[in-house]
């Protein structure tokens, strides 16, 4: 998981930059348990 980290942390910047919707956004964060910043 360690390594899938800087993925994940780069599409939830992509995200909240406006490049994937807000269901999608709302996806990543459901995955890591809501750990994520909204």
């Amino acid at each position: 998981m360690s390594i899938a980290m800087p993925i994940i942390q780069s599409l939830l910047r992509h995200v909240q930059a406006g490049g994937f919707g807000t269901e999608t956004a709302e996806a990543y964060r459901n995955a890591l348990g809501g750990s994520a910043p909204a």
